[in-house]
């Protein structure tokens, strides 16, 4: 519970307490006399009946304001514990989700932060947070950056979506993802806080860098097969070529074999006239 909920439930509580105190005071000074003149018309003994009037109303009304404190604080015990056990619940599955939230009051630019939020931020749980030092937080090449769209969806009161970088108090970077939307004043059309949320995204960050990594890392190897495969071993003597098996093979079967073409033999003019000159005119 915030400061403002708190005031204002302690507030209905006094007012609820003292429109029963009044009531009851205003019908005791309107039927309490009355009441007395049906007992006595003596006016020495309306005199004793004021003297003993006066202390019934101061023991009852003492009574009364005792029950209905009690009550009240009973009632508000029984819903404090009920919140408290929520906070507790909401901060454990903040932790576990690694997931923050937070409230911005857009006239004294204070923030508050949840409990996850601080850890998140590497802060300790009773620094006061402003807008400011939370921008002081970011990383310097994102900072103008985030300053900016937070600036515009300040005077917009637009939905806002950010990603970011941190350095905490050790130099360790995180890389958080956030959101946020604005409660308005609709009759003024005023602009009152902003409520988000934020989320640490560093483990995703850095797997979907090292999956680029492996991605460019396969590329690479694929080319080099690629080159590796157009390049041939072939026999300087005997033209035979050496196939992946390491087996070295006629020409013209590996051919056949790995690329699926027939073979037909023929021979080359320059052969011919080199082996079969009687022909080859």
């Amino acid at each position: 519970m915030n400061v403002l909920t708190s005031r204002s439930t302690d507030k209905k509580i006094a007012l609820k307490i003292a429109v029963i105190y009044g009531a009851v005071a205003a019908l005791w000074i309107l039927f309490s006399d009355q009441i007395l003149l049906l007992f006595s018309a003596d006016a020495q003994q309306l005199t004793q009946m004021q003297s003993v009037k006066g202390w019934s109303y101061v023991f009852l009304t003492a009574l009364l304001l005792f029950f209905l404190l009690e009550r009240e604080i009973r009632k508000k015990s029984v819903v404090e514990e009920k919140l408290r056990k929520n906070c507790e619940k909401l901060t454990e599955t903040q932790h576990i989700a690694r997931l923050g939230s937070w409230e911005l009051d857009i006239a004294s630019h204070e923030l508050w932060w949840s409990a996850e939020t601080y850890r998140m931020f590497g802060r300790p749980a009773d620094e006061q947070m402003t807008l400011q030092k939370f921008i002081d937080l970011i990383h310097p090449e994102d900072r103008q950056r985030i300053a900016d769209n937070i600036d515009q969806a300040m005077e917009q009161g637009t939905p806002l979506t950010i990603s970011y970088r941190i350095i905490l108090p050790d130099g360790d970077v995180r890389y958080l993802q956030e959101e946020s939307h604005g409660y308005f004043n609709r009759e003024q059309n005023l602009l009152l806080k902003r409520v988000g949320y934020v989320q640490d995204v560093t483990s995703h960050k850095k797997m979907e860098a090292e999956r680029e990594k492996l991605i460019a890392e396969l590329e690479t190897s694929l080319q080099e097969i690629k080159t590796l495969r157009s390049i041939l071993p072939l026999c300087s003597y005997c033209k035979k070529i050496r196939d992946a098996q390491g087996d070295w093979q006629q020409v013209d079967v590996y051919i056949h074999r790995h690329l699926e073409a027939d073979i037909s033999h023929s021979v080359c003019p320059e052969c011919l006239q080199k082996h079969y000159p009687e022909f080859s005119d």
